[in-house]
């Protein structure tokens, strides 16, 4: 059985800002439009630059 967890710490995104908030590397996030609101205010503040694209390449 695979356990998953809510936390958006648990996301690979997560793990990421949190590390780089830690060790004080920069960490830029380019993501499409589809990003939940959530996530990406979570990463704006642990200190990651997240840019959004207009549209989603197909």
């Amino acid at each position: 059985m695979v356990r998953r967890s809510s936390s958006p710490l648990a996301t690979p995104w997560g793990r990421l800002a949190l590390t780089s908030l830690t060790h004080g590397h920069p960490v830029t996030v380019v993501t499409d439009p589809d990003m939940e609101p959530a996530m990406g205010r979570l990463l704006v503040a642990l200190s990651t630059q997240v840019d959004q694209v207009a549209e989603r390449r197909r």
